[in-house]
């Protein structure tokens, strides 16, 4: 129920979910301000704020699961940016107050703390998740992060010739988290590699992944277990494709084989 709250807050910038609380503290100066300049301002606010709530409400009776982050909310974002962006503009035009000049610099730093993380994630931005969620390269415990495996063209394209897993005459290799497709499209680029793709539990000698969700029965009289592709087909790494620290995709080593 709470899943679209947990991924709105945490992949939400700092600079935005403060905004929000000002927002909130501020909010009859804000009324006052604007409804001599905007007409029927607090109809348009009541409706943006509807729009961003009402997904919420619909979950509490959707007997479908969401999945895949924001991926199904997007249209939600520009919703979500005018309200501090009202907040900022209000701030803006009442610098000259101490209070007011100070929480406009130190949304401004913010905001270029939020751009040096954008940077750093180039060009996997989606996979942001603010600093309210902990360290960084530990987030592969709570998101998915890479749910579309982009970072597999990465991945298999750094590679290089010399690379233990072109030694062999014919290689298994098992999937998890990423369709067959992506894997093989990029695979073709090298020349004389023999390879078979096959099941991950089968007897495969290295397997590619992203930190994907992944079901298991343990019993029959037990409920699904759920894990990632990361914790149920731990081995030795090969290669990596990592952003400040947090591991996007991966090609690791089956040491039980």
């Amino acid at each position: 129920i709470s899943y679209l709250l947990i991924n709105l807050f945490y992949k939400m910038p700092e600079y935005l979910i403060i905004s929000f609380c000002i927002y909130f503290v501020l909010f009859f100066q804000l009324g006052n301000f604007f409804r001599k300049s905007l007409k029927n301002y607090n109809s348009k606010i009541g409706l943006i704020f509807f729009i961003i709530i009402f997904p919420n409400i619909f979950i509490l009776f959707s007997p479908y699961s969401i999945y895949d982050g924001l991926r199904l909310f997007l249209y939600l974002i520009p919703f979500i940016s005018i309200i501090p962006s009202v907040l900022i503009y209000f701030l803006y035009k009442n610098i000259k107050k101490n209070s007011f000049k100070i929480i406009f610099i130190s949304l401004f730093f913010l905001k270029l703390f939020y751009l040096y993380s954008f940077i750093s994630l180039t060009p996997y931005q989606y996979v942001y998740i603010n600093s309210f969620s902990g360290k960084f390269s530990e987030n592969y415990k709570k998101f998915e992060n890479d749910y579309n495996g982009v970072s597999i063209r990465e991945l298999l394209t750094s590679l290089k010739k010399d690379n233990e897993i072109f030694k062999k005459n014919s290689v298994k290799l098992a999937v998890c988290g990423i369709p067959d497709t992506n894997l093989t499209m990029y695979l073709k680029k090298f020349k004389n590699f023999n390879y078979e793709i096959v099941n991950q539990n089968s007897n495969y000698d290295y397997i590619v992944m992203n930190n994907r969700a992944i079901w298991t029965i343990i019993d029959k009289n037990s409920d699904l277990k759920n894990y990632t592709c990361y914790q149920k087909y731990a081995g030795t790494d090969i290669a990596t494709v990592s952003r400040k620290g947090l591991i996007l995709s991966r090609i690791s080593k089956n040491n039980s084989n």
